[in-house]
């Protein structure tokens, strides 16, 4: 068993072994308190492929399961029950996977994302007004310029990018048709399809 950070064994072999991958290693900077060092962030943009595509990949060929995804990242919880045995599998899996990414991405681009700041809403209506008072539904490629009645919440990490009483712009559903479409999961909202978002009538 190795001794120290048991997250550590693993990110220094993925860095060196595995082609398109990049673990991320220490983190500072304004915002930043600390690192928890059980945590393995991947990034795999560099494979072809998205996070999703990742995930499910190493979970039906390796049985690995990752404790986040995103578009562009999977996450590894490493603990001290995690032996030498488990960690080298971690490695082995994710240099399988970059031998077959070619065929998971096929030759596709990967999604681009909007950036965060244009997601930054107008708050029109109190969230409490919105959320109780009469709303409808509409779909979500008409939604821009209605104001949201429902938390809309892309998972990882949870945090919502429609609030009720927020209008809706088009790069909200530009956000999430994009992401829908490469895998992403939302939370919070009553159809999780995201067909139809409730939003204020």
């Amino acid at each position: 068993m190795r001794y120290g950070s048991p997250a550590a064994p693993a990110r220094r072999s993925a860095r060196s072994t595995v082609c398109g991958c990049w673990a991320r290693g220490s983190m500072g900077g304004p915002g930043v308190f600390a690192r928890d060092e059980t945590k393995i962030i991947v990034d795999v943009t560099g494979l072809g492929i998205t996070g999703f595509q990742a995930a499910d990949w190493l979970y039906e060929h390796r049985r690995i399961g990752a404790e986040l995804h995103d578009m562009h990242h999977v996450m590894f919880l490493v603990t001290i029950a995690d032996d030498d045995h488990a960690i080298d599998e971690l490695v082995v899996g994710m240099q399988a996977l970059a031998d077959a990414a070619p065929e998971i991405g096929g030759g596709r681009d990967i999604p681009s994302l909007p950036p965060v700041e244009q997601l930054v809403g107008e708050y029109v209506v109190p969230p409490r007004e919105a959320f109780l008072g009469t709303t409808k539904r509409v779909k979500l490629a008409d939604a821009p310029g209605e104001i949201a009645a429902e938390p809309v919440s892309p998972y990882p990490p949870g945090v919502p990018i429609l609030v009720p009483g927020q209008r809706i712009r088009r790069e909200h559903v530009e956000f999430l048709e994009t992401g829908l479409e490469a895998g992403m999961l939302v939370e919070g909202v009553s159809d999780p399809s995201l067909d139809e978002l409730r939003v204020v009538a």
